[in-house]
């Protein structure tokens, strides 16, 4: 499967929030088809990189559990997504500044930054 027929994308949000809000954090991806012929897009093997460093959270949580079955045969211009709610306190274990990237093969997403503030803020 050719990496350059999925466009790969990171999904995060909220970008703002308080360390004690970081349950509220969702992470995921979504990937799009751009071939003409059904493919594995093979999201299993998709790494997140938080401030540089791989995520051992996120990869567990993208290689296991139960998928439909788009995930792995993924139609011509079709898009499948997946979110997580529950990897925030893993991902984000002192408030900062984070920078995520995700990593598809050669593909990369462009870096989206997280604030994790130390008091409670207005969400943004």
């Amino acid at each position: 499967m050719k990496k350059d027929l999925i466009r790969a994308t990171l999904l995060a949000e909220p970008r703002q929030f308080s360390f004690a809000e970081r349950t509220a954090f969702k992470i995921g991806i979504s990937a799009t088809n751009q071939g003409e012929t059904v493919i594995d897009p093979e999201l299993h093997q998709a790494q997140l990189f938080v401030n540089e460093k791989e995520s051992k959270a996120w990869s567990l949580a993208i290689s296991n559990g139960k998928r439909e079955p788009i995930w792995a045969a993924l139609p011509p211009k079709d898009s499948v997504s997946m979110t997580w709610s529950s990897l925030g306190p893993s991902l984000f274990p002192t408030a900062g500044e984070y920078k995520l990237v995700l990593r598809l093969g050669d593909i990369e997403s462009e870096p989206i930054v997280v604030k994790v503030l130390a008091t409670h803020s207005e969400r943004k």
